[in-house]
């Protein structure tokens, strides 16, 4: 049962039953604006329940530094300050305790605060290549990212490489999962090789930037993350220069997958600040490139089908 000690709140909310927070047997507190998914609290509920811990979500933010948790889900007491959620049980709420474990499968990612209405954001439209062979879960964690984006309103364009009809209700069922606008609600183009055994990954790239009619285009690895300022840092870039592509820093991070929890994260590609480096030293990745298409002839992009290396660089140069 969820109970809230705001009338206003809770007609807003179908799922409360009552207004009286006082008897509650948990407290959930929201301490940064985040989006996270759908299971997430009953996660975080269900180790609150076998440990008598208070409970944090696994936070993707940008501002702390790498969480590091022992292998019972323990982590400092100072984590809990900076965690977008946290969920008490009330004696731990009243007595102060200072046992806080991770759940680790909750993840949440903070969305940075926003100066514009939806009307006055500009858009970016981001491609997004996904194969049969690929983690859902990942991808879900990606989106994520992207919704979480501040400054800007991102539209997903999926590309789909080769999955069945269960993998891809599979992907219609989670991108439900999020509060689309209709204008901006994720394409998926599904592309389908000989006998499922094919290659496109070069025809998918090119070809979805063909699609794209929004001003602003950008890449995302199905399994990478952005930060929630990405976006709107690129976009200034781009304003003050007038140039019609930038890029920007990329960190490489280890990923316990099996934990989901990210272990280290340094600096990359230290040795590359211009386009002259770009050509010498591939030190940009695709991802980290923004384009404004207004700038860009799509006409002069040529590809090749069978390419199944570097085509990443092959576009971008």
């Amino acid at each position: 049962m969820v109970s809230v000690n705001n009338i206003d709140l809770a007609k807003d909310i179908s799922v409360t039953v009552k207004t009286d927070a006082g008897d509650a047997d948990f407290i959930l507190e929201f301490r940064k604006l985040c989006f996270f998914e759908a299971t997430a609290i009953e996660k975080m509920l269900q180790t609150a329940c076998a440990t008598g811990a208070s409970i944090i979500a696994n936070n993707y933010d940008r501002d702390i530094p790498l969480i590091e948790v022992t292998e019972n889900g323990s982590v400092d007491e100072f984590v809990a300050y900076s965690t977008p959620l946290l969920l008490r049980p009330r004696f731990a709420f009243e007595s102060g305790s200072k046992n806080f474990r991770m759940r680790t499968d909750a993840r949440c990612f903070v969305a940075g605060p926003s100066i514009h209405s939806n009307a006055k954001k500009p858009t970016v439209t981001t491609i997004i290549r996904f194969h049969k062979t690929a983690d859902i879960s990942e991808l879900r964690n990606a989106l994520y990212c992207l919704y979480a984006m501040q400054d800007c309103v991102v539209a997903p364009l999926i590309a789909a490489q080769d999955l069945n009809q269960l993998q891809l209700e599979s992907l219609h069922n989670m991108l439900n999962e999020f509060i689309w606008s209709q204008e901006y609600f994720p394409q998926i183009c599904v592309y389908e090789s000989i006998d499922g055994t094919g290659d496109l990954r070069s025809k998918m790239l090119n070809e979805s930037l063909k699609s794209v009619n929004t001003r602003y285009a950008a890449f995302l690895d199905f399994d990478d993350l952005l930060m929630p300022n990405a976006y709107s840092w690129l976009i200034n870039r781009l304003k003050n220069t007038g140039k019609a592509v930038t890029f920007w820093r990329v960190y490489s991070t280890n990923f316990d997958s099996r934990k989901g929890l990210l272990l280290n994260r340094e600096r990359a590609y230290e040795y590359g600040y211009s386009h002259e480096g770009f050509v010498s030293h591939n030190h940009a990745p695709l991802h980290s490139f923004l384009l404004d298409m207004q700038k860009i002839d799509l006409s002069n992009i040529v590809y090749f089908e069978d390419q199944r290396f570097i085509e990443d660089y092959y576009l971008t140069l």
